[in-house]
């Protein structure tokens, strides 16, 4: 699937989309809203009076609008034009463009955070888009950003709630998968732990943190269709990176 047709499966899914990671109390857009916001949430500071951030792969707005509301002048970009038009809507204070993170259009050193969340490994040229926002952080500056957990990758079956493994952690080949129950297919590129670290340390920043989530009691009681097995690994994980 090349980028057209990835932003025109993005486009017919927005309200869906924005649904299951704001309003649903099903296991739909569950990793969202139960793991990714929050523990994203405490990654970026909690203080952003005076700060530039940008989120690249914004969605409908869900994360810029709390970056907002911490006090960041704060832009959304997205490949999907019809996401965008609807974060104008959902969160009118941000501003919001269409962009692509391989070419941001931005001058040098113009951010003082980067934020990506649930879109790094829809990257197939991580270096490339590593590069370009290395390019347009500032000094000291910060690119936080969450990914499905590359374990996760051992299991491509688990969206049938199947939990054998079926491919090896080392398998780095491009993954197609279907996000919060739309019924569209979209493209991932498993990496191992250590290919992000050697990637993006090797252009110029220095971990700051990183977090593997770990599940909740309330969760059983919340979501009590939930697998089993998703209390045995981590879904997801957080990288959070200071500029040189």
């Amino acid at each position: 699937m090349g980028d057209d047709e990835l932003s025109k499966a993005y486009d017919n899914t927005v309200e869906q989309y924005l649904f299951s990671r704001t309003e649903s109390t099903g296991l739909t857009g569950f990793d969202n809203r139960e793991v990714e916001q929050p523990t994203m949430f405490k990654l970026v500071p909690s203080d952003l009076k005076g700060t530039v951030l940008l989120d690249v792969g914004c969605g409908p707005g869900i994360h810029v609008k709390e970056y907002v509301k911490r006090g960041a002048t704060a832009t959304g970009i997205d490949f999907s034009s019809k996401m965008i038009l609807r974060a104008r809507k959902y969160c009118p204070e941000g501003t919001f463009e269409f962009g692509n993170a391989y070419q941001l259009e931005f001058q040098n050193e113009s951010f003082d955070i980067v934020t990506s969340s649930f879109v790094v490994d829809h990257f197939e040229h991580l270096e490339k888009a590593v590069q370009e926002i290395k390019r347009i952080l500032k000094p000291n500056g910060l690119f936080v950003f969450s990914v499905q957990h590359p374990v996760r990758y051992m299991f491509r079956d688990s969206e049938k709630d199947v939990f054998t493994p079926s491919n090896s952690y080392f398998d780095r080949q491009a993954y197609c998968h279907n996000i919060s129950g739309t019924g569209k297919d979209f493209p991932s590129f498993p990496r191992t732990i250590q290919d992000y670290f050697q990637t993006i340390s090797k252009n110029g920043f220095v971990l700051e943190d990183f977090l593997e989530n770990e599940p909740k009691e309330s969760w059983k009681e919340k979501y009590p269709e939930l697998n089993e097995n998703k209390y045995k690994i981590p879904l997801l994980c957080f990288f959070k990176w200071k500029k040189k």
